[in-house]
C-alpha cells in the first residue's frame, strides 16, 4: 500500500495554521511519485515541523479501494498526478468515488473537471480582459485530421485569427499533461508529407480533441512566463525555457526553470485577470499556475493550470508556508 503517513504531535507550536484544529491532509499523487515530486517534498517537511498530519496517497493504488472516506481525510490536495492522461476513464471513475464520499478536494473536483480539457480556453476567451494564444480545435474521432487541420488553418488566416504568412504551427491534445503529444510542424511538410503525422494524430484523436496554434517564436528566446497564485493571491513567477534541441519547456523534455525575480506589475495583473475569472465561475481556487507566451511583446494565455501543475516551490520555505497557510484559509 503506497501510503506515507506523517504525524508529529509533540510540537505544540503551529506557525502555519495559527492554532486551528489539526486536520488530516491527503496529498494525492501517482505511482511514479508515491511520496510526492521533489519540488513538493518541502510540503511534507513543513507538515512535520508544524504538527500537521498528512498522507501521501496514490490515486489508483488498489490497496486504497474502500479507503477513500471522510473519516480518513479532512481534505485531499492533488499534486503530481500526471499519469491520468493514460488512464482517463479510470481517473474519472476515481473522481466520482471521491464526490460520492463527499471528501473535500482542493482544487474542487468540478473545477478540475473543467480544467482537464483545454477547450476551457475558448470559454476564457469570451472575457474581454483575457487574450489567449490564437487557437483552432479538431474534434475527437475526426477521420481526416490532415485535411481538416489544413482547412481550419486557412479559415483562421482568412479571418485574421492567424497571420497570413504563418508557416510553423503546433498541435497537442486538449486532454494532456507535461507536453504529451505536443508536436511542432511546418505547413509545407504537413501538406506534402502527411504520413509523418497521420498515426500520431489518429492516436491523439481517439481519446481527445486536439488544439492547433501558431508556433510562438518568443518561447525560444524569452521562454514561457508563469504566474503562481494561492487562494487567488499572487505568490511568485517563474520562466521556463526549452533546451537548444527542443521547443517544449517542460523539464522532462530538457527545459530549464528560473525564478522571475521582478515580474512587471502590469503583467501580474494580466494573469490576475485570468484567475479572477476562474474564481468567479468556479469558486475558490487553492492553487493555480497561469502560463503565458509573448506575442509582439504582449502576454497571451497559453494555459491556466488548476489541476496538477508543478508549483515551483524550488526549496523556498516562505513560498511553501504561503501555500499551506492558503489551505487553512479555505478550510476555516
Amino acid at each position: 500500500m503506497t501510503v506515507l503517513t506523517i504525524r508529529h504531535s509533540t510540537n505544540t507550536s503551529n506557525t502555519i495554521n495559527n492554532g486551528q484544529k489539526i486536520i488530516k491532509i491527503g496529498f494525492v499523487s501517482s505511482d511514479q511519485y508515491p511520496t510526492l515530486s521533489n519540488d513538493d517534498k518541502i510540503l511534507i517537511q513543513l507538515c512535520i515541523e508544524n504538527n500537521i498530519e498528512c498522507k501521501c496517497v496514490v490515486w489508483d493504488d488498489a490497496n486504497m479501494t474502500g479507503q477513500w472516506k471522510k473519516d480518513n481525510f479532512d481534505i485531499l490536495i492533488i499534486r503530481s498526478l500526471w499519469d491520468y492522461v493514460f488512464k482517463i476513464d479510470k481517473f474519472l471513475k476515481w473522481m466520482k468515488i471521491i464526490k460520492e464520499n463527499k471528501i473535500k478536494v482542493l482544487n474542487d473536483l468540478n473545477a478540475i473537471e473543467w480544467n482537464l480539457d483545454k477547450n476551457y480556453l475558448e470559454e476564457l476567451k469570451r472575457s474581454s480582459e483575457i487574450q489567449i494564444v490564437p487557437s483552432v480545435y479538431i474534434r475527437k474521432g475526426e477521420v481526416y485530421p490532415i485535411n481538416v487541420i489544413l482547412r481550419e488553418i486557412e479559415f483562421a488566416k482568412q479571418s485574421g485569427l492567424f497571420k497570413c504568412d504563418q508557416l510553423c504551427f503546433v498541435f497537442k491534445p486538449t486532454v494532456g499533461a507535461n507536453g504529451y503529444g505536443t508536436t511542432k510542424f511546418d505547413l509545407y511538410e504537413f501538406l506534402y508529407f502527411p504520413e509523418k503525422y497521420q498515426n500520431l494524430l489518429n492516436h491523439l484523436l481517439s481519446t481527445s480533441d486536439i488544439i492547433v496554434q501558431p508556433f510562438i517564436n518568443s518561447v525560444i528566446e524569452e521562454g514561457e512566463t508563469s504566474f503562481v497564485f494561492f487562494n487567488g493571491k499572487f505568490s511568485h513567477s517563474i520562466i521556463k525555457k526549452p533546451s537548444l534541441n527542443d521547443f517544449r519547456v517542460q523539464e522532462d523534455h530538457g527545459g530549464t526553470v528560473q525564478r522571475n525575480i521582478n515580474p512587471n506589475s502590469n503583467e501580474i495583473q494580466i494573469a490576475q485577470n485570468v484567475i479572477n475569472k476562474i474564481i468567479q465561475e468556479k469558486g475558490p481556487i487553492l492553487y493555480a499556475r497561469i502560463d503565458m507566451l509573448r506575442i509582439n511583446g504582449i502576454l497571451y494565455l497559453s494555459e491556466s493550470e488548476i489541476f496538477e501543475p508543478t508549483l515551483y516551490f524550488m526549496g523556498d520555505t516562505i513560498i511553501a508556508k504561503r501555500f499551506l497557510n492558503s489551505i487553512f484559509e479555505l478550510v476555516k
